[in-house]
């Protein structure tokens, strides 16, 4: 039996669902007419497409991160290294700090956080269901997810290249966006067997930044520091001037 299950879960793959919902609970919990349901949802299996799709339009891995907001963290460290920013090396220094900071944050609040565990598990959820109408409207719901997603991931790597006088090397912002949250995600589906990466450390100076780099950061500094480089402006203390003054300012730091 476990063999032929095995061959089985071979052929056709492990699938996730919502098959653990209490049908009857759920009609009674909610309060409604059974004969109302059931005009709609004849059986259970009718019914659990309908919350599958809510859940897919819904649970947009969108929630802001954990710790220090990202506004508060880009004044910190750039202000207590603005007389070093005159030089591309000094710029790429700054940039690679911010990642070391953010990245473990945002780690273990993706880590933790329930609406991303229920994203994770929709995702894998659309991937077995049958061809047809339902998955077609889920598959849609979470790419649009993913496009809402990449476009703030890309808008935060825009926003700090506008910062720091850094551009694009050969790839869109995007691209760098989708590398990063693929690196980041499965990092989070290896943590459920592998909890201590949260909490794994390498000391190293990567482009001027030194201190203790967890594993999001590492690999999310690699993809940054080879896909963004130092325009060919030179900077003045006019330019770190008005670097200062933005960053001052009560604006988002990210808004040119």
């Amino acid at each position: 039996m476990l063999a032929t299950a095995a061959e089985v879960v071979a052929r056709t793959g492990l699938t996730v669902g919502l098959d653990h919902l209490p049908f009857e609970g759920l009609i009674r919990q909610a309060g409604v007419a059974r004969s109302a349901v059931y005009r709609k949802s004849p059986n259970k299996e009718a019914f659990l497409g309908d919350p599958l799709l809510e859940l897919a339009r819904g649970q947009a891995p969108l929630g802001a991160t954990g710790g220090e907001a990202a506004g508060a963290l880009v004044r910190r460290i750039l202000l207590a290294r603005l007389d070093t920013l005159t030089t591309p090396d000094g710029r790429r220094a700054a940039a690679a700090e911010l990642v070391r900071e953010s990245a473990l944050q945002d780690f273990r609040h993706l880590l933790g956080s329930p609406v991303w565990q229920t994203y994770l598990a929709l995702t894998a959820t659309a991937a077995g269901l049958p061809d047809g109408d339902l998955r077609g409207q889920v598959v849609a719901a979470l790419a649009g997810s993913e496009r809402t997603f990449t476009a703030r991931i890309a808008r935060s790597h825009r926003g700090m290249a506008d910062l720091l006088g850094l551009r694009p090397a050969g790839v869109s912002f995007e691209t760098i966006a989708h590398l990063g949250n693929a690196l980041v995600r499965g990092l989070i589906t290896k943590a459920p067997t592998t909890p201590e990466l949260a909490e794994q450390r390498t000391a190293a100076t990567i482009a001027g930044a030194a201190g203790d780099w967890s594993l999001p950061a590492l690999g999310l500094v690699a993809i940054t520091q080879t896909y963004l480089e130092p325009g060919p402006d030179r900077w003045t203390r006019a330019d770190l001037d008005r670097l200062r003054a933005r960053l001052e300012s009560d604006a988002d730091p990210f808004d040119p």
